[in-house]
């Protein structure tokens, strides 16, 4: 089913992404794995709902991190921001 979601999004995604994502699900013994996020944030964030004026992505990230950590670490996941 995650393929499936994977191949039909549009744009479509890369053909070799696809195959890597595919070998990675099944070769996947369910033990520990690393995963990165890597972001690039705006100087000044993008006035949508939610974001007060003068606000900076710093305190953007940080308003969404307090939802993030929490659910992580309950999940058992570790986490590092890099600022």
């Amino acid at each position: 089913m995650y393929m499936e979601r994977a191949e039909s999004r549009i744009p479509a995604p890369i053909p070799e992404r696809l195959e890597m994502m595919r070998r990675f699900m099944e070769q996947n013994t369910g033990d520990d794995f690393v995963m990165i996020s890597v972001i690039d944030r705006y100087i000044r964030p993008l006035q949508v709902d939610g974001v007060k004026p003068g606000e900076s992505s710093e305190e953007m990230f940080g308003k969404n991190m307090q939802y993030m950590y929490p659910a992580l670490f309950a999940r058992g996941w570790g986490c590092w921001a890099v600022a």
